[in-house]
């Protein structure tokens, strides 16, 4: 019973991790781009 659960655990958190980093790398880059807007638009 316990490796059953362990490979549903698996199934359920790998794409929420993946997702979450995704999640984290989309906000970099667009705090990346407001920077770069903000500083555009102050010179």
């Amino acid at each position: 019973m316990v490796p059953q659960t362990n490979s549903k655990y698996g199934t359920t958190f790998g794409p929420s991790t993946e997702l979450l980093s995704l999640l984290l790398s989309s906000f970099e880059i667009l705090s990346k781009l407001a920077d770069f807007i903000v500083g555009s638009s102050l010179s």
